[in-house]
């Protein structure tokens, strides 16, 4: 036809490209037919020119700007989050069919990692570890009831040392129940504890559980302003041979300090090999002269069942008050060397 446009790019005139476009246009005629459904209608009338939504209620602000806003203040919230839910955060399983050491070692170090630190808070069921839990600074780890850790080989579940010294601070274990028997080794392993963290620092074990491990159950040297409260310990030191070193429920090791406060207080202690609970100086200040290591304080415990009911092995500073330590196999409180068969630096008896 005359009178067409044809333009470089295109196959076929102009006319020719639109006519489609023109044959599936429906076009109304005057006088002009709405074709919008009264639902349509209705939703236009909260519509400002830009297409946002304006509902009764909402303010001068359109229903977009409430979402953006809404999302910035989760997203701030988040960011502060200081609580962690160790499945729904970090994929940790409770089936107990594989080891969840990474993973929650990975949980471990990202809750330290933030500005407060935080807790992470693990849900009933068995969590396996092939490997020990390196405890860091700023984090406390919660069980809800049927919440257990299995530490296996001579591993303990949570493990903290330091050779040069540096204290771990504001670790926390709360209702946490550790499980130690699927602990073993060829031979007697001291490591296979419960816990075993050397120099911490304004640390708590609240409502802990520790039974069936290797060695000492709560087994920690050189505290510094901690706690332990209202923890039981059963059956703990079952792999040791007579006259082996810890097996006890717990054992705290000294001499890091001239003072090392700690307050231990209504713990039940129950049919470990050597101690329900004890103090062991472990090493010496200077020239032949250990620390004193004041300012620890027991009371309120009862130990029953164990070899020894309640140990002072050179803690000079000790202070024990309030506790019944009956039914053990050889004696209620001792005393003496302690459980190191060569430091030469006890007993130091305290008070």
């Amino acid at each position: 036809a005359f009178g067409e446009v044809f333009i470089p790019g295109l196959d076929k005139s102009v006319q020719e490209s639109i006519k489609g476009i023109r044959e599936n246009y429906q076009r109304d005629r005057a006088p002009h037919i709405r074709r919008l459904t009264d639902a349509q209608n209705r939703a236009l009338e909260f519509t400002d020119e830009d297409g946002s939504y304006y509902l009764k209620g909402f303010g001068g602000k359109s229903l977009e700007e409430h979402f953006n806003s809404l999302k910035k203040r989760v997203n701030t919230l988040y960011k502060a989050k200081a609580i962690f839910d160790a499945w729904l955060d970090f994929g940790i399983d409770w089936n107990g069919n594989e080891s969840i050491s990474l993973q929650m070692q990975t949980a471990v170090n990202y809750v330290s990692k933030l500005p407060y630190g935080g807790e992470i808070v693990l849900r009933p069921g068995v969590y396996r570890l092939h490997t020990y839990i390196t405890a860091k600074p700023n984090v406390t780890i919660r069980c809800v009831p049927g919440a257990v850790f299995m530490p296996m080989m001579a591993n303990a579940a949570f493990y903290y040392r330091s050779p040069q010294e540096i204290y771990l601070e504001n670790f926390n274990l709360i209702d946490v129940e550790i499980d130690g028997s699927e602990q073993h080794s060829p031979s007697y392993d001291v490591g296979a504890k419960g816990t075993y963290l050397q120099y911490f620092r304004q640390c708590m074990f609240l409502r802990c559980n520790v039974h069936d491990t290797g060695a000492t159950g709560i087994g920690n040297d050189y505290p510094d302003r901690s706690f332990v409260l209202d923890c039981q310990t059963d059956n703990c030191g079952r792999l040791a041979p007579d006259g082996s070193g810890g097996a006890s429920g717990i054992g705290i090791g000294l001499g890091a300090m001239q003072d090392e406060p700690l307050i231990v207080a209504r713990t039940i202690n129950r049919n470990s090999k050597n101690f329900g609970i004890f103090f062991e100086q472990q090493r010496l200040s200077g020239p032949g002269q250990p620390y004193v290591s004041r300012q620890i304080i027991v009371s309120d415990a009862v130990c029953t069942g164990n070899g020894h009911g309640f140990g002072d092995c050179g803690a000079s500073g000790l202070v024990v008050v309030n506790g019944q330590f009956n039914d053990n196999l050889k004696t209620g409180i001792s005393i003496d060397a302690g459980t190191l068969a060569n430091n030469g630096i006890a007993p130091r008896p305290g008070k």
